[in-house]
């Protein structure tokens, strides 16, 4: 297990939410102002978590955690939200990791898919070789994949992505 990031009043509120919410059978989701403030939870579905538009027009800079039931990392729709209403960090967390996407300021939505799907299959084939090799086990393949693509992205794209055991 890795100690997560609590430098900020953002982060250390953040983490003290993902503990509260890994384990929920619903996506939950929480926008945390620079001060560690909470301005916005709501519970979602086993898949998503909503906002209306108005609402996210006043969580500019805010933190946005959530987590993720089906185990996976972060998704499109969580860099397109960050990108679009200019958030500090969004972050996932699942039963085993936290993950965090930031300076997501630069990222455009049409080459983001284009990107995607070219770091997901650079992905997929170095994970089926890691499989292969008995480096990964196959009940990780999927979530492993994802992470190697938003690595990808990163660098491609020119944002910050972080996994932590946890």
């Amino acid at each position: 297990m890795q100690i997560p990031d609590v430098s900020t009043p953002a982060r250390y509120a953040a983490v003290g939410v993902e503990n509260l919410i890994r384990h929920n059978p619903v996506e939950t989701g929480v926008f945390i102002g620079p001060d560690g403030a909470t301005h916005l939870k709501r519970k979602g579905w086993n898949n998503r978590v909503s906002f209306t538009r108005q609402e996210l027009k006043c969580v500019k800079g805010a933190t946005f955690t959530h987590n993720h039931p089906n185990g996976y990392g972060p998704s499109l729709d969580d860099v397109h939200l960050g990108a679009a209403y200019g958030l500090k960090e969004v972050r996932v967390v699942t039963a085993n990791f936290r993950h965090g996407l930031s300076m997501l300021n630069a990222v455009y939505f049409v080459p983001l898919f284009r990107a995607f799907a070219v770091e997901k299959s650079a992905a997929l084939s170095a994970a089926q070789d890691d499989v292969k090799r008995g480096l990964i086990h196959p009940s990780d393949f999927g979530v492993e994949v994802l992470h190697r693509t938003w690595q990808g992205m990163a660098a491609r794209l020119g944002f910050d992505y972080w996994r932590l055991q946890s």
